[in-house]
């Protein structure tokens, strides 16, 4: 019986998508096989892969360490046993928009020396999105070596059913994510700045102290602006706080410029709420436009500007999108992570 080893960066108390699945993932496995997250310094990599290389055990490397570690240090490590470990790549560490001199329109990017590494490795890759393995194969990654694992949801995800009495203003909108630049929440706050605050309440869910001059930036927006009776931010909270929360509101809006999968908007899909997003990530495996939703290109910022005026100035139409939205939702599907586990240990099975 051999041994699965998840390996990542120690957390240092961030708070990140990529660093949940990681710990899900190997919790579930645990339940199955022997299974264990370890936090490796960068700097002690290459010795623990080193010690580690004669043991029946198949090694996950997240994708940060690609950032510190040089090919060249690992190369050695591969040989005789260079399908054994694989690369779990949530978002490259050259695509990180979390700094706050970085442009916000940028799109995801692979750098050469990461995109190098990944070439020669010749390594299994881990991806959590379908699109993020469609941008990899047009780098000239083989599409045979990239696995794909959705995140699995936290709970479980309920199902509105109808819409009571219809939509009233003021109109109970909803957006999920980390306060950070990636998540773009400047944005959406420019924009409801253009609109009459008795006409939404806005409430901002996630994690306020990864970026906190990015989050103190926001917060004197909503005081210049006067909105600070219309806009709300709560820090973290429990997923099935989350979950209500969506089940609660009329209208989802992702302003993010950079996801590999999406879960938020994912299960705003899933429990019937409409949603305006920017496109990215997976997101248009979930959207339909004109259905449950309105997918807008990045680079189409005024369109986004556009279909928030429209959907909150005219309730008729916010009204059949949320119709809309729960009819498809009864399609929508998000995998456990008990499934998701499962797929990771058929990957490492196939290894052997």
């Amino acid at each position: 019986m051999f041994e699965i080893e998840v390996l990542q960066p120690p957390r240092n108390n961030l708070q990140s998508g990529g660093y949940l699945f990681n710990y899900k993932i190997t919790q579930n496995l645990k339940k199955k096989c022997s299974c264990r997250l370890v936090e490796i310094e960068n700097k002690d990599l290459v010795k623990y892969l080193s010690k580690r290389a004669k043991n029946k055990s198949v090694i996950i490397l997240d994708s940060i360490y690609l950032k510190y570690i040089d090919y060249s240090e690992i190369e050695p490590l591969l040989k005789g046993r260079n399908r054994r470990i694989m690369l779990l790549l949530h978002l490259l560490p050259s695509a990180d928009l979390n700094k706050e001199n970085s442009t916000l329109t940028l799109k995801r990017k692979i750098q050469s020396r990461e995109l190098g590494w990944i070439k020669k490795s010749n390594l299994v890759i881990i991806v959590t999105g379908k699109n993020y393995k469609k941008e990899l194969v047009k780098k000239g990654v083989c599409p045979s070596r990239i696995k794909v694992i959705y995140p699995g949801q936290e709970t479980k995800i309920l199902k509105n059913k109808e819409v009571s009495n219809g939509v009233k203003h003021p109109v109970r909108g909803v957006t999920v994510g980390s306060i950070c630049p990636r998540k773009n929440q400047i944005l959406l706050l420019e924009i409801l700045r253009k609109i009459k605050p008795e006409l939404y309440e806005w409430t901002f869910i996630g994690n306020m102290d990864i970026s906190p001059k990015y989050t103190k930036k926001l917060i004197h927006i909503v005081k210049k602006g006067k909105m600070k009776n219309s806009i709300f931010f709560k820090d973290q909270i429990h997923h099935t706080k989350v979950i209500e929360n969506l089940l609660q509101s009329d209208l989802y809006v992702s302003t993010s410029v950079q996801e590999s999968y999406g879960i938020s908007v994912a299960e705003a899909c899933s429990v019937g709420l409409p949603v305006l997003s920017l496109n990215t990530g997976d997101f248009s495996y979930w959207v339909q436009n004109n259905k449950n939703g309105y997918l807008i290109d990045q680079e189409n910022t005024k369109e986004l500007e556009n279909k928030m005026l429209a959907v909150l100035a005219d309730l008729n139409l916010l009204n059949q999108l949320k119709i809309s939205s729960i009819k498809l939702s009864k399609e929508i599907s998000i995998p456990t992570w008990e499934q998701s586990s499962s797929k990771l240990e058929k990957i490492c099975c196939s290894l052997y």
